[in-house]
């Protein structure tokens, strides 16, 4: 059962992330003016790794089940590929990692206090 729900976290954490990436790749602009491209708007292409690194690391550390960090890692991967073509900015998408980490953290404390109740 765990990794049928871990497949579709993946799943789910893909989706959203496309929907949002638009403000993922607003908020990257906010930051790194003209990242996003010349004459096409490339906000949505620039915001879809970092909105998938954040829910990534959200869903599996809010609803994960059994061995999550390593499904977390694994999912990481196409992530980490795509950052490798700049290097310069990698910082970005930690930060952004380790908040949805810690959000996550969060929200499965607040679940198992209220699980407990």
């Amino acid at each position: 059962m765990s990794i049928i729900l871990n497949i579709l976290l993946i799943a789910f954490s893909s989706v959203l992330s496309w929907l949002l990436s638009y403000r993922f790749g607003m908020l990257y602009e906010y930051f790194v003016p003209g990242a996003s491209g010349s004459f096409v708007d490339g906000t949505s292409l620039v915001g879809m790794p970092f909105a998938y690194v954040f829910l990534i690391c959200f869903t599996f550390n809010a609803f994960g089940l059994g061995k999550k960090q390593i499904w977390l890692f694994f999912a990481l991967i196409p992530a980490l590929l795509i950052y490798l073509l700049d290097i310069s900015h990698v910082y970005y998408p930690i930060i952004i990692g380790i908040i949805g980490w810690m959000l996550g953290w969060g929200v499965e404390k607040v679940l198992a206090m209220l699980k407990k109740k």
